[in-house]
């Protein structure tokens, strides 16, 4: 086999450049441990795949550093000019396409939620906007105990109440509630509206935060904020997760990490999903997740709801406990004639009611609001700073001409049972 000369610092970039790479393959797993410890539990799926990203590193950097001692080949220089070359640039110009895309994505969601916690929102959305009180709430600090002259309003909810989306938490319905009782109210008496929304928590569990902790803070009055999928039982909920991480094109460990750090990854799965979604069939003309939520309120996942109601409400019968339950509509959905939950918003009244809940369906003021968008993104359902504002206002309305504040124009509230 002939040879040709070939220079020594391109045999020794090649050389080094192998080197480079398995020393990579064996500083890799100590570093993403390191790492971990050092930076946030977030980045715990890159353990998962240490073990790979080191055997790749190894079999590059045997690539390189055999390709330095051959390369003067001239048959496996011209091997290497005519096919490695290309196959190097389609590669390159596929990741800096990707790159570039997901800067340009990164930069337009920047301050902007596309989803959840396990989204790349969970990054840069999360950190910045979400500042929780030493209780764990997205709420100013508030002492245990009640002050004299209090009025105390404890808001239980999820997402909604939490204020997924919004990035202040000024602009949540607990707190305008807060600032237009005090502002409109008898200032002898102060108004305290205490937010304990949590992200993903439904009916049943704040019952229980309700019964275990909620209770301690004193309150004069309950509003639950729901949302349709507070329906879901924790043991369903927990077949859904488990059943979203079996759901995925890429062997788990890597879905877990593009999803949570790639936009163009995960937009481009959710697209994926809700075209596929739509040639699916429930029976009831809804598709996807929607089909999911109007099961919840059939057969024995109602019932198991009921029960979970009819529990809270005994807790706060228990203890004289005024009720306001505000029921937050489908929001991709608000707009539709009809509107494909009516019947579920139906369901929810007449369990509210059996259970001397006071009701608000905020669908129909929402209808009355004239704004373009009312989701905080076109990716994200949760509802705006509109609806946040809107879901303040119907809640005073009703705690007014019900009369379960005390306030100058109505001084007394409704005696409370012991």
């Amino acid at each position: 086999m002939s040879t040709s000369p070939v220079t020594p610092k391109a045999k020794r970039w090649l050389l080094l450049l192998g080197v480079f790479l398995l020393v990579g393959a064996i500083l890799f797993p100590p570093l993403t441990s390191w790492i971990l410890t050092v930076r946030s539990s977030r980045l715990q799926p890159l353990v998962a795949i240490a073990g790979d990203i080191r055997w790749l590193l190894t079999a590059l950097g045997l690539l390189f550093g055999a390709s330095a001692f051959f390369i003067h080949r001239n048959r496996v220089r011209r091997a290497f000019v005519r096919v490695g070359v290309p196959v190097v640039l389609v590669f390159a110009s596929i990741g800096i396409t990707l790159v570039a895309v997901e800067g340009v994505l990164h930069f337009k969601y920047l301050n902007v939620q596309v989803g959840g916690i396990n989204s790349p929102s969970g990054v840069t959305f999360y950190r910045k906007y979400y500042k929780l009180n030493s209780w764990g709430f997205r709420d100013r600090e508030r002492q245990k105990a009640k002050p004299n002259g209090a009025f105390r309003i404890l808001a239980l909810g999820d997402s909604f109440t939490f204020g997924a989306g919004i990035k202040f938490k000024e602009d949540l319905y607990t707190a305008l509630l807060e600032e237009k009782l005090n502002r409109a109210g008898d200032h002898s008496l102060h108004f305290e509206v205490i937010n304990t929304g949590i992200k993903g928590l439904g009916t049943a569990q704040q019952q229980q935060y309700l019964r275990e902790k909620g209770l301690a803070l004193d309150p004069d009055l309950v509003v639950v904020g729901h949302v349709l999928n507070d329906a879901e039982t924790p043991e369903l909920k927990r077949e859904i997760e488990q059943r979203s991480r079996s759901g995925t094109f890429l062997p788990a460990r890597y879905h877990q990490i593009l999803s949570s750090y790639s936009f163009t990854y995960y937009l481009a799965r959710r697209n994926l999903l809700g075209i596929l979604q739509r040639f699916s069939d429930s029976g009831t003309g809804l598709t996807g997740y929607d089909a999911y939520l109007d099961d919840l309120y059939r057969g024995d996942n109602l019932e198991a709801f009921k029960d979970v109601v009819a529990a809270l409400a005994k807790t706060l019968e228990d203890h004289g406990l005024p009720v306001l339950w505000v029921s937050f509509p489908r929001m991709p959905h608000v707009r539709e004639v009809p509107y494909p939950f009516a019947h579920v918003t139906e369901i929810l009244e007449d369990i509210a009611l059996q259970n001397d809940f006071r009701f608000i369906d905020l669908l129909p003021p929402i209808l009355e609001s004239d704004a373009e968008r009312l989701t905080v993104s076109a990716w994200d359902g949760h509802p705006n700073e509109i609806i946040h504002a809107i879901a303040a206002e119907e809640i005073y309305e009703r705690l007014i001409a019900d009369r379960l504040i005390p306030t100058q124009s109505h001084p007394t509230a409704e005696p409370r049972e012991p």
